[in-house]
């Protein structure tokens, strides 16, 4: 019959396994993780659209049912600004990392044409969210090489 002893050894040794779980073995950092993943939710995102070469990509947002970014995903070079440009529908919106550095942020605007910019200089993948609406899944992506 297990001790009291070596149950409460097994619950924290399968508690710690899965923290560290969490914690590493994450090539993804700051809450940066593939974007299959962080977009698997996201109705709009049909995968990764290549901007390669482009010095400049533009982004809409409050596209699609108004709750959407477009495209979702994009892949760019180091050095390509990302510019997003507001539809003005679906109501307020914003661009914020999703990463705990919070490396971008934009206001939150409501207004047809506003436009925020942000230059990627570093390669890594760079998720976003509009904070109003995450719980309807407004997110995206940028994958910088």
């Amino acid at each position: 019959m297990p001790t009291r002893r070596s149950v409460l050894a097994v619950a924290v040794g399968a508690a710690t396994t899965g923290l560290a779980g969490c914690i590493g073995g994450n090539e993804y950092e700051d809450g940066d993780e593939d974007p299959d993943v962080w977009l698997s939710a996201v109705e709009e995102f049909d995968g990764i659209e290549d901007h390669t070469g482009s010095d400049e990509v533009s982004v809409s947002v409050g596209a699609g049912n108004g709750l959407a970014f477009d495209p979702v995903a994009i892949r760019v070079e180091q050095g390509t600004t990302v510019v997003w440009e507001w539809t003005g529908d679906g109501g307020s919106h914003n661009v914020v990392h999703a990463g705990s550095d919070e490396l971008f942020e934009s206001d939150l605007v409501n207004r047809t044409g506003h436009t925020f910019e942000y230059t990627f200089d570093e390669p890594g993948t760079y998720n976003y969210i509009c904070t109003p609406h995450e719980a309807s899944e407004m997110k995206g992506s940028v994958v910088v090489e």
